[in-house]
């Protein structure tokens, strides 16, 4: 089952919260390449002291360990560029994985995947990436009249409410960095119960857009199906005061 868009509007409140306006979002363009852009909708038990460590980083690929990368938040650059697969106009490169939203690697590219669960935290799960295909229903947002064109939106592989949550780690010295996790919340009185631990805050990923480098000269893949896709031209020049999204 896929995520149901309409969750987001409860908590679709960009920082910094502002009366709602007309448009939700600025204009979009279009491009084959993005970059990915955390804004923070709920700073959460955070703070507001600690926004800054979130809202406008972007998304990278963090090595972990050979053959295993981490979408991890920086401010230090734009982070990784990404492009999406559209597998419905007849490629047989990737024939099982519609609209796979990926980055290049070397030899082979990296997918979105969701990591599977401890067993014993049932409140979230962590945002990966994997070299074998990745999961079905990553793509960015599009279409008319959708408000959340130019998000970055994913499978729903429970039967609740999710949303995307950047966490610090608080402790962890060899990895800095915040990480992506899928949070879930319970709908109660309608509106959503959420279990946000309190190193995380609720954030959207806006696709800004972006040149695609040029591929890896040993790359066992190509681009030939890379889609155009709704993009933000500069997520951090955005004024939110003008937006009510």
């Amino acid at each position: 089952m896929f995520f149901n868009l309409l969750a987001l509007a409860t908590f679709a409140t960009a920082v910094p919260l502002t009366a709602r306006q007309t448009e939700a979002y600025p204009p979009t363009s279009t491009a084959k390449g993005f970059h990915l852009v955390a804004n923070v909708t709920k700073a959460g038990k955070l703070g507001q002291e600690r926004f800054a460590e979130l809202h406008g980083t972007y998304v990278w690929q963090y090595r972990e360990g050979p053959g295993a990368d981490i979408p991890s938040l920086t401010n230090n650059s734009r982070g990784s560029t990404f492009w999406q697969n559209d597998t419905t106009v007849g490629a047989t490169e990737f024939p099982k994985f519609r609209y796979a939203v990926m980055a290049d690697w070397l030899e082979v590219p990296d997918y979105f995947d969701i990591a599977e669960g401890d067993g014993e935290d049932t409140t979230k799960n962590r945002i990966t990436f994997t070299r074998r295909g990745g999961m079905e229903g990553f793509h960015v947002a599009d279409g008319l009249n959708n408000p959340w064109t130019g998000q970055l939106q994913f499978p729903m592989p429970h039967e609740s409410e999710v949303t995307l949550a950047a966490c610090i780690p608080f402790e962890v010295p060899w990895f800095p960095n915040p990480q992506i996790f899928m949070v879930y919340g319970n709908v109660r009185d309608g509106g959503v119960d959420w279990v946000m631990p309190e190193n995380c805050a609720h954030i959207t990923l806006l696709a800004e857009c972006a040149e695609l480098p040029p591929l890896y000269e040993k790359a066992q893949y190509t681009r030939e199906y890379a889609m155009e896709v709704p993009c933000f031209e500069n997520v951090k020049g955005i004024d939110w005061n003008m937006y009510g999204a």
